[in-house]
């Protein structure tokens, strides 16, 4: 009789660390818990979390690089409107039919433009350090100083001055569209880099979902079918107790 009543709790202690486990399943979500569960496939799924978390360290120092791109591109665009017109109005200083009014009106106005060449490059920055200056990374590779470029005291009193003026804010628009097709490229670079990693992620996410992740419709199946046999079993250890009972009267 006792062998049956230790073969009994020995069942039933069994059927409740099964309806424990189904329970912990279901409400953390996660099959695997702890080593027990399965010790090599949380060995990999700590793996693939470690990979998870670099990638979301990576995607974001690959957004920072983009955004830093961004700016340097909003750059460019601003101070290539302001050459453009420098142009324009160099060119017009450079017809023979102009008097010195007409001169000095525009080199007023290039005077003007120079001016915010200078206030767009100072405008210009990202993480509070300026995109365009001498000592800027960007600057650096570019080797070209967008900040650098001087229309401010610009000599258009004469037609040969005019033509300097010309040829300098031609060289400085080919020089911004250069510099800006190349931070384009590298941006488009960050941008395809972004998303690899972006794959990758949704690659290591699915294999850690299938290795972790709770098959609820099959945990709850496994927990109810465990709860029955729990049921069943304390009705047994019942039934052996009173049975003990009843002989142990009779002795």
């Amino acid at each position: 009789m006792t062998t049956i009543t230790n073969q009994s709790n020995t069942h039933l202690t069994t059927q409740l660390d099964k309806v424990t486990s189904s329970q912990q399943k279901i409400s953390s979500g996660f099959k695997i818990n702890a080593a027990k569960d399965d010790a090599a496939g949380l060995q990999l799924s700590n793996r693939l979390l470690s990979q998870l978390n670099n990638l979301d360290n990576q995607a974001r120092n690959t957004n920072d690089v983009i955004s830093y791109y961004q700016v340097a591109q909003s750059g460019f665009s601003g101070l290539t409107e302001v050459a453009g017109r420098i142009n324009e109005l160099s060119i017009a200083a450079g017809n023979g039919s102009l008097d010195a009014a007409g001169r000095a009106a525009i080199a007023q106005e290039i005077s003007g433009l120079g001016e915010q060449i200078s206030l767009i490059s100072a405008q210009t920055t990202f993480g509070g350090q300026p995109i365009f200056s001498s000592d800027s990374q960007l600057v650096g590779n570019l080797g070209f100083d967008p900040s650098a470029q001087n229309f401010t005291n610009s000599d258009l009193s004469t037609v040969s001055g005019a033509q300097s003026v010309i040829m300098q804010s031609e060289q400085y628009l080919t020089n911004l569209n250069s510099a800006s097709a190349t931070v384009g490229a590298l941006q488009q670079q960050q941008l395809s880099d972004l998303s690899v990693q972006s794959s990758q992620k949704i690659a290591n996410s699915t294999s850690l979902s299938a290795i972790k992740d709770t098959d609820f419709a099959a945990q709850i199946s496994e927990y109810l079918k465990n709860k029955m046999q729990v049921e069943a079993a304390i009705s047994l250890k019942a039934q052996a107790n009173l049975t003990s009972d009843v002989v142990k009267h009779l002795l």
